[in-house]
């Protein structure tokens, strides 16, 4: 990932008429209630960090290296889990297919596992791992991508040629598409990394090629995007991948596996070339929809902040929206970015910002989460305790259920009182979101 503004982190009631009028709009109670997602089924609290959330909100995933989550956790690894929030459950996903925990600490098949992506239904959830014991395919002891299925009980390995070998030492970043059926990652290899979609039904993997040249993709940001038939994959990359591409900048692209096209989503209004970085958040469920950040400043028309900022590109039309302002339309006057999350409609925009005029009332100065809904043209902070006031520390890492009612995050604030014990640096919270109109 290059440097700049952006790679610091690419590593409520009812909305009343008086939100739309206001500049910024009303110091909003956040819709509630807000609850802990990292804790044990007996209800005790752990750090952790969110990275997925089902469709209908109700399986969170997160990872955490906290021991005591789930009975005989004793690797002293980070573990990948999911939280039914319907059931106050929590269950270990990062197992081997034998249903046994990655090792401790000086065994050699000990390992992290991270970043888990869950698919619509929570039957599946992806996931990266170091750790040596998940399937007896994985001489090299890197990170590879693995699948499990929470039903069957069983663990693959997906990161794989299509004879079924490991591809190598150093695969991260998967997304699984919403219908269980896909997986996308990056893989890198020396100082080149490329975008592969594996397809767990035909055991198939396929590079997402760059445009008809086959190039390879040198340098990828964030986490690629899939869509929920898997059709549609959105990535970061610095390659020329498209016609007249020379800028050397981080761009956003989506690449069609029907049709073999590739196109550039991150285009100035006007034509020709961005100058300055973009980065991939998330792309809608039918693939009509990108979210990305950009420190460039032609994408839109009146982009005079000077910040990063948030927008959303509509693959149908074209057209470039911003979405890190305030419901009267303000842009933000700080930075946006900290993870993007878009609902499975591209109705409903997640994102973290340092701005303060998102919203009426933000005076804590910190990093904090924030919806904005493209519908209604209103933006909402989420990272509120359930009382309304304002957190006293960082939140970031948003992720939005398809169907856009449901929101997890992360946060260092104690945003339940007496939710977490003091020294813990992050905890894992989710809620419901208030039901708007409809189009």
């Amino acid at each position: 990932m290059t440097t700049g503004r952006i790679t610091a982190l690419c590593t409520a009631t009812l909305l009343s008429t008086s939100l739309i009028l206001a500049s910024a709009g009303p110091a909003l109670a956040a819709s509630g209630p807000l609850v802990l997602v990292s804790v044990s089924s007996s209800g005790l609290t752990g750090s952790g960090y969110a990275t997925s959330i089902s469709a209908d909100g109700r399986y969170v995933v997160f990872g955490t290296n906290h021991d005591y989550l789930v009975p005989g956790d004793n690797n002293s690894s980070y573990d990948v889990f999911v939280r039914d929030r319907w059931t106050a459950t929590t269950s270990l996903v990062s197992l081997s297919n034998t249903g046994q925990q990655t090792p401790p600490p000086g065994d050699e098949n000990n390992g992290h596992s991270d970043d888990g992506t869950i698919s619509a239904d929570g039957r599946y959830v992806a996931f990266s791992s170091t750790a040596r014991n998940l399937t007896a395919t994985n001489p090299f002891g890197g990170s590879a991508i693995y699948v499990r299925d929470r039903r069957a009980g069983t663990t693959r390995m997906v990161s794989v040629s299509d004879d079924g070998m490991p591809m190598g030492m150093d695969s991260r970043e998967p997304m699984i598409s919403g219908n269980g059926r896909y997986v996308v990652f990056s893989h890198r290899h020396g100082d080149v990394a490329d975008v592969y979609r594996h397809d767990l039904r035909t055991a198939t993997t396929r590079l997402v090629p760059a445009a008809t040249t086959w190039s390879w993709i040198d340098t990828i940001g964030p986490r690629p995007s899939i869509s929920h038939d898997g059709r549609y994959v959105a990535f970061t990359s610095d390659s020329a991948l498209t016609p007249g591409d020379t800028n050397a900048v981080e761009d956003v692209f989506v690449h069609d596996f029907a049709t073999g096209a590739t196109r550039m989503v991150s285009r100035p209004v006007t034509g020709g070339r961005t100058t300055a970085d973009s980065y991939t958040g998330a792309i809608s469920a039918d693939g009509r929809y990108v979210v990305f950040c950009s420190d460039d400043t032609s994408l839109i028309r009146g982009d005079v902040n000077g910040q990063t900022d948030v927008f959303v590109h509509d693959v149908r039309t074209g057209v470039t929206s911003l979405i890190s302002k305030s419901s009267a339309g303000v842009q933000g006057n700080g930075h946006s970015y900290a993870w993007m999350t878009i609902s499975g409609d591209g109705r409903h925009v997640g994102f973290g910002s340092t701005a303060d005029n998102l919203v009426a009332g933000d005076t804590n100065g910190y990093l904090d989460v924030f919806v904005h809904d493209r519908w209604t043209s209103t933006t909402t902070r989420v990272s509120q305790p359930n009382g309304g006031d304002e957190a006293d520390a960082e939140s970031l890492g948003p992720v939005i259920s398809a169907d856009g009612r449901h929101i997890a995050f992360t946060s260092m604030a104690d945003l339940i009182a007496g939710g977490a014990p003091t020294g813990f640096d992050d905890r894992v919270y989710a809620r419901r979101m208030p039901v708007l109109a409809t189009k």
